[in-house]
């Protein structure tokens, strides 16, 4: 059994700063990370 507290308003929060990973294409990046 594991019992979190969670802030709700940190949600928004997160969902605002990190947006920009919910529209990454991590396919595009292939020639660039290849070793």
């Amino acid at each position: 059994l594991v019992v979190r507290d969670l802030d709700l308003a940190m949600i928004d929060e997160v969902r605002q700063q990190w947006a920009f990973y919910r529209d990454r294409r991590p396919e595009a990046y292939g020639p660039l990370v290849e070793q």
